[in-house]
């Protein structure tokens, strides 16, 4: 059974998540509103997580996984113990067609209670490059990092 899952951070990178998760397609993009990016975490375990912000949206690329893919994502995002996973309703556009629709997708959020943090400079790195292959701006990194 496949599901849906929302990327932000350094699972938007194509290379990466073929390496990861080598079934998951790519299905489109969503945008989530009143939310923002931070970099948390206890060195040297800083990554980037969800946060509420009014105003601000961070984009998502909406991938495709399966039971498997799911089970390495799980593994990546240290879950549950530094990530909880969120169901929730977005936009999704589709790459192929451009059809714009409701869709239920998973993301991971990092659990409560992580200070803000300054991650590895390979993370940053891999982030950036998610940026750049889902055609978003990666400004939004730099904004993040400055928090």
């Amino acid at each position: 059974m496949k599901r849906l899952y929302a990327a932000y951070g350094s699972n938007l990178n194509i290379a990466a998540m073929r390496e990861r998760c080598p079934q998951a397609t790519i299905v489109g993009t969503a945008q989530l509103a009143d939310t923002s990016l931070e970099y948390r975490g206890k060195d040297p375990r800083v990554y980037l997580t969800l946060v509420p912000k009014e105003g601000e949206t961070v984009p998502l690329g909406i991938w495709s996984v399966t039971e498997r893919d799911e089970e390495a994502l799980d593994q990546y995002e240290i879950f549950p113990e530094l990530y909880h996973k969120e169901l929730i309703h977005v936009q999704l556009t589709e790459v192929d067609t451009g059809v714009i629709k409701d869709a239920g997708v998973f993301l991971y959020r990092m659990v409560d209670g992580m200070p803000l943090g300054t991650p590895d400079t390979d993370y940053v790195a891999a982030c950036r490059a998610g940026f750049e292959d889902f055609g978003f701006d990666p400004h939004i990194l730099d904004c993040a990092a400055r928090k």
